[in-house]
């Protein structure tokens, strides 16, 4: 439940803007699911009087960590082969079962919904506890205590500020911003959305404190934005346990603007997803719960992006997983049991699928989410009415095909998800955490039928599909030449001419936001282009070497990323890592 200190950048993105650096693609070939049995899938393509192009999307359902380790080899053959899809027969059983517990559900919304007290006169100074520790959450130690100030009265919030924060102008400018946001704009689009929060204190308002002690969390290793604890929302967790107040922290460093209503969007859907799912009245048959973290923080990030506020707690989040989505698991429990609560690529992932669950159902499915005590993947196929499988097989198909215009301005440029090119004949080994997936590009020559056989470990949940790409789709590559003071990068598109419309490097790993995590800026895109390689425009066949860069001056490996289009308007894309030798 925390959102760490970013820049602010005013724009709004949907998912249609953040993938579209990836190819236009129509949607005229359908899907082809292979068939896994034993984790192991071989099928045969048919041969066709043209080159034929393939998306190849190789995933696991596991809900392990993995790595799993997934072979894939392609090899010519006479065939025959096969394009049409295999469709599983419907399970009437499991959809009879999903139906009665939706009904339920439905029935529980229009009847549950928390008291309303009327506002009371809020006490001129409180004391607040605050953990500090890491993870000895039962050692009172580890807690430190907060004398607050009351600063600013609002309609449905107050604010309180720590007293060791001086009382200067850009405090008290962000503490009118954050009223004003959240009575105007996050409070009433927040009920309407995803339900209400429970009023612990019964004072009628929500508490918003600012602290500096946000910066000094996990005994001085990490700073944080903005965070909701759920142990303060529980009435009979005494101090300094729990504050037993509806309540959320916020960094008396952020100044007013978008990136701190982002924050307070962001946290205060943490807020009444956790009142929702462990103190309403839904499914007396099933336990109350908190919702996993990874349903969780996407559906706080989700309501970020439905403000358009800023994308500045989003971007690099999504580029990170766009980078190298087989490292990065959807489904993850708990991001804390699992060490992943920095994890930018994870948070990534679980923003991207759940926007597209939103687009798929509807805004409708965010209350169907937050009002419910299911939780995971239970909670997901009982809001949507389908199987996970076939979720996540949709949404990693749709990535592959790329039917996204171009994005919004962003601090990053985002290429869609890294996809790496083979041809027949040749092999590929891939390693995939549980529910992530890799992606592969399959050129195949006129008249050939390709034998496609894929093995993995039987933990892995192997699942497969083909991505009907069309044949005139244009290729682009990217090498690193490395020399003696620096490198440069080698640039083809062996089949059609090309415009370069960005280059950039990021950090395989970014910092909290930090300005040297990337060159990339989106005001200085084609200077960037002209810099390194010249003319934008490439000929076909033609190979581009760049100017000699200098080496960076720290170790950490990064990619780089390269964005064209065709003359049509389709856009493709190529990426290559960088490590310094």
């Amino acid at each position: 439940m925390e959102a760490g200190r970013r820049r602010r950048v005013r724009w709004s993105w949907t998912i249609v803007a953040l993938l579209g650096c990836a190819a236009l693609l129509p949607a005229a070939e359908p899907n082809v699911p292979l068939p896994v049995r034993d984790g192991s899938c071989s099928w045969v393509l048919p041969g066709s009087p043209q080159q034929a192009q393939f998306g190849l999307v190789v995933a696991s359902l596991a809900h392990g960590a993995g790595p799993y380790r997934v072979r894939i080899v392609t090899e010519a053959t006479a065939g025959p082969g096969s394009l049409t899809p295999v469709v599983s027969p419907p399970d009437d059983l499991w959809q009879q079962q999903i139906r009665l517990t939706r009904e339920r559900l439905q029935r529980a919304r229009q009847r549950q919904a928390f008291i309303t007290y009327p506002a009371a006169e809020p006490p001129r100074e409180r004391a607040f506890h605050l953990f500090m520790g890491e993870m000895d959450f039962h050692n009172a130690e580890s807690y430190t205590e907060i004398r607050a100030r009351l600063q600013a009265v609002g309609k449905h919030c107050q604010v309180y500020v720590d007293g060791e924060t001086p009382d200067q102008e850009p405090l008290r400018a962000a503490v009118s911003d954050a009223v004003r946001t959240f009575d105007e704009e996050v409070h009433p689009q927040a009920r309407q959305r995803f339900g209400g929060v429970l009023d612990v204190d019964r004072d009628g308002r929500f508490t918003l404190l600012f602290t500096p002690k946000l910066s000094r969390l996990c005994n001085g290793k990490v700073t944080l934005g903005g965070c909701v604890r759920g142990s303060d929302f529980h009435r009979d967790l005494a101090a300094p346990f729990g504050n037993r107040c509806d309540l959320m922290f916020l960094n008396a460093d952020l100044p007013a603007g978008p990136h701190l209503r982002t924050l307070i969007a962001h946290e205060y859907t943490h807020a009444i997803i956790y009142s929702e799912h462990l103190f309403g009245d839904y499914l007396p048959s099933e336990p109350r719960r908190d919702e996993q973290c990874w349903l969780n923080e996407g559906l706080a990030h989700v309501n970020e992006d439905l403000h358009a506020y800023s994308g500045s707690n989003l971007d690099y989040r999504v580029s990170t997983f766009l980078n190298a989505p087989e490292r990065y698991s959807l489904v993850v429990p708990d991001y804390y049991r699992a060490g992943l609560f920095r994890s930018h690529g994870h948070r990534g992932s679980s923003f991207l699928f759940l926007r597209w669950c939103v687009q798929r159902h509807g805004e409708a499915l965010l209350e169907r989410l937050s009002r419910s005590n299911l939780a995971g993947i239970a909670n997901l196929e009982a809001a949507t009415g389908e199987r996970f499988a076939n979720l996540f097989r949709a949404w990693t198909t749709d990535l592959a095909r790329g039917q996204l215009p171009s994005p919004r301005p962003s601090e990053r440029l985002l290429c869609g998800p890294r996809t790496t090119e083979f041809v027949v004949g040749s092999e590929q080994e891939v390693a995939l955490t549980g529910t992530s997936a890799k992606y592969l590009r399959l050129h195949v020559p006129p008249n050939q039928a390709v034998k496609l056989s894929i093995s993995t470990e039987g933990a892995a949940e192997l699942q497969a599909t083909l991505v009907p790409l069309p044949a005139d789709l244009p290729r682009l590559s990217l090498q690193v030449r490395p020399e003696p003071t620096g490198y440069r990068l080698l640039l083809t598109c062996p089949d059609a001419a090309l415009t370069l419309e960005a280059v950039a490097w990021e950090k395989v790993t970014p910092g909290e936001r930090r300005a040297d995590d990337t060159n990339y800026r989106p005001d200085a895109a084609a200077t960037t282009v002209h810099t390194w390689f010249g003319e934008p425009r490439l000929r076909a066949g033609e190979t581009r070497v760049s100017e000699l860069i200098a080496w960076p001056t720290d170790s950490e490996p990064r990619v780089f990323k390269v964005s064209a289009t065709d003359a049509a308007g389709r856009r493709v894309a190529a990426w290559v890592d960088l490590a310094r030798p």
